[in-house]
């Protein structure tokens, strides 16, 4: 590896693992998504969040377009979670961080 050279890989499991052979052996440093990283920091690899949050990848939930009022029910319900805190507290219990909040 050379100063300033990028690497793609085929899969985030195979950055984290170059990231854990320690710092400068195969990787400096790598991008992947906040719940991937908090996955790897809880399996125990030595490394770290750093800085903030490059890209945001919005996340949907999926209903039948020959339902659309369950689908508007689903959408009303997931907004009053978001309203009363409800999303962020399942975030955090099941990620460990709060993924519902952005900046963007």
């Amino acid at each position: 590896m050379t100063p300033g050279e990028v690497r793609t890989y085929e899969a985030d499991s195979n950055v984290l693992d170059d990231l854990r052979l320690g710092d400068g052996k195969r990787l400096d440093a790598g991008i992947t998504s906040v719940p991937t990283i908090l996955e790897a920091i809880k399996a125990n690899y030595p490394i770290r969040i750093l800085g903030e949050a490059v890209f945001f990848e919005p996340l949907a939930v999926v209903t039948s377009r020959d339902d659309p009022e369950f689908s508007q029910k689903v959408g009303e319900i997931i907004e009053e979670m978001r309203a009363d805190g409800t999303l962020v507290e399942l975030s955090k219990k099941w990620f460990g961080a709060d993924l519902v909040t952005t900046t963007h």
